[in-house]
């Protein structure tokens, strides 16, 4: 299990966390510490990728077959200083859903690098303030988004699945 450890507001001294299955504890990363945020496995690489709120940046980290980190973090999608991402999930075909706190946004970066538009919501009626995001239901074709400004789920069926959830065997 990692855990992103998004430290103190603006200290930059976030991190993650490994917690492997007999309940032991180290610190995979403390290269990801601009208010490290959602975290996701890449469904066709493995690495893990996280937010960092505040630089702003999405962020890669190589992970080895021992689930340790393999090599330092890299910026994988730096973003403007407008935008403050919170929650991210992989689709099965690699690509990243990213629900960004503000603007009212969720973008989706296609695995050729293309960034779009998922949803927007100008009013913050739907969206507002999206923070966390994840593929439900039986096909995992289902978005669910959580909207810290209005303290609401939002449901989007959407046409692609998402990446099933990593369980990895690591020693």
């Amino acid at each position: 299990l990692y855990v992103s450890d998004s430290g103190d507001w603006q200290a930059e001294n976030g991190c993650i966390w490994m917690i492997r299955p007999d309940g032991a504890t180290e610190l995979l990363t403390d290269e990801v510490r601009a208010h490290s945020n959602g975290i996701a496995i890449h469904p066709i690489d493995g690495s893990l990728y996280c937010v960092e709120s505040l630089r702003p940046a999405i962020m890669r980290v190589p992970l080895g077959p021992d689930g340790r980190a393999s090599g330092p973090a890299e910026v994988a999608l730096p973003l403007t200083p407008e935008i403050i991402a919170d929650g991210i999930a992989f689709a099965v075909d690699g690509a990243l859903l990213i629900a960004c706190y503000t603007p009212d946004v969720i973008y989706r970066l296609s695995v050729d690098g293309k960034l779009t538009v998922l949803a927007h919501d100008p009013h913050r009626v739907t969206l507002a303030a999206p923070t966390n995001v994840a593929f439900v239901g039986s096909d995992l074709t289902t978005l669910v988004v959580s909207s810290l400004g209005r303290w609401h789920l939002t449901r989007m069926d959407l046409d692609e699945p998402g990446a099933p959830l990593n369980y990895p065997k690591v020693s």
